[in-house]
């Protein structure tokens, strides 16, 4: 109707025909190409006719009925052309859009297979996406801190180290070690790696940070710690207790003999027992230990 009241085949908007056919052509594919073709050549074909019999007011005169059939199978020809240049480009783009949706399926599912935490992050630091061992390890869902900064997980001297570091001077991966706490409020020591997450066309867009949970690594870190600094303790102990009996010996066995070359009063005599008593009760108490040891062992 546009058309036929703006002059038929001389109005301006005629080629609205092809933008309707590449139109229907994306949104139906196929089917919706064939259906706007036939009814762009039965619009185009019946007007044409009708300016032809002279019922369209301001169009010109076509001549004689062969140039209308020359006419109509012309824009026939461009309107197939067009269909056939839409629907080609609506299954590609479809075809490009299953691609695209199975390469995704294929990369949540590689990197929500990855045993450690993923996070990715933007320029600033606030959280893009993470993956589900991330979630795992930290405690919080991505509707606690999807678009929030870095340091609401950690301290803000890590995402500080990670701002501020020189990845372009520095190509190794930046390590980072530190205590945090989970959602639960348990004590988490995670180790991450973080490394820029680069665009060839505009540079770097973000950070990409690797996270392992190594708690249990850390408590057995210092259980053995503490058992050998134990283990040292007790070999001072042992080191100082012979240092201690070598001269006691060596004084027992000097009493023992001043008790034989001297003559000494009762009262000393006694006092001098009594000492020679101690030295044989710490002699019996350690040749017992080292049995007991030895039967231990």
């Amino acid at each position: 109707m546009l058309i036929f009241i703006s002059g038929g085949i001389n109005s301006v908007f005629t080629p609205f025909y092809v933008l309707i056919i590449v139109y229907a052509s994306l949104l139906k594919r196929r089917d919706g190409g064939v259906i706007a073709l036939t009814l762009s050549i039965t619009s185009y074909s019946g007007i044409v006719h009708l300016s032809y019999l002279g019922w369209v007011p301001g169009s010109e005169v076509l001549g004689p009925y062969p140039m209308i059939i020359y006419r109509i199978s012309l824009n026939t020809l461009g309107f197939m052309g067009v269909a056939m240049l839409g629907t080609y480009l609506s299954e590609r783009l479809q075809s490009a859009r299953r691609e695209l949706g199975a390469a995704r399926v294929v990369h949540q599912s590689t990197v929500d297979s990855i045993r450690d935490g993923l996070f990715t992050l933007d320029e600033k630091g606030r959280m893009t996406s993470f993956n589900r061992a991330a979630e795992e390890i930290c405690g919080f869902g991505q509707e606690n801190l999807l678009n929030e900064p870095f340091s609401e997980l950690f301290s803000q001297s890590v995402l500080d180290r990670i701002l501020g570091s020189d990845f372009d001077a520095n190509p190794r991966a930046l390590h980072i070690e530190c205590w945090s706490t989970s959602q639960a409020g348990n004590a988490l020591f995670v180790g991450m790696s973080c490394s820029p997450m680069k665009d060839y066309e505009t540079g770097q867009k973000g950070y990409i940070v690797s996270l392992q949970d190594l708690t249990e690594l850390k408590h057995r870190e210092e259980d053995i710690q503490l058992k050998e600094k134990m283990a040292a303790m007790g070999e001072m102990a042992a080191g100082l207790a012979h240092e201690i009996r070598n001269p006691l010996g060596s004084l027992s066995g000097s009493i023992q003999l001043l008790q034989s070359d001297l003559e000494l009063s009762d009262e000393k005599a006694r006092l001098v027992n009594i000492i020679l008593a101690i030295f044989r009760s710490r002699k019996e108490d350690n040749a017992h230990d080292k049995s007991k040891r030895f039967f231990v062992d």
